[in-house]
């Protein structure tokens, strides 16, 4: 029986280390996506409740639907780019347990809880 080839393989390089620093938003983003949303969404209502009868509304006519979809746009957009700041290192931190008032030893999970006044 002939003797197979050995395939002639790359040798592995593993994919370079991701940074230990997560990425976070900046400050101005929430407010600025929250304002743009809720800006938009009043452009339009308030277009449609008052019949276009303002002296801004009045002047822009139909584009009043096209400026509130575009803030609310804006505002999609922008939440995309929003990232949750890390907890901790792993992402996430660990669940303490709640206890309950009335005094009783409680058990949630693997975890016991114990009162306040219990020391054990």
């Amino acid at each position: 029986m002939p003797k197979s080839r050995v395939r002639k393989k790359p040798v592995y390089t593993p994919p370079p280390t991701r940074s230990s620093k997560h990425k976070v938003s900046p400050v101005w983003l929430a407010p600025v996506m929250v304002a743009c949303l809720l800006i938009g969404l009043a452009w339009i209502a308030l277009y449609y409740v008052t019949q276009a009868n303002m002296p801004v509304l009045s002047a822009l006519g139909g584009w009043n639907l096209v400026c509130g979809f575009c803030l609310i746009v804006a505002g999609v957009v922008l939440a995309t780019q929003w990232r949750l700041s890390p907890l901790s290192p792993g992402g996430t931190t660990p669940r303490t347990p709640r206890c309950a008032p009335d005094g009783v030893r409680h058990r949630i999970g693997r975890a016991t809880c114990a009162p306040a006044d219990d020391p054990g």
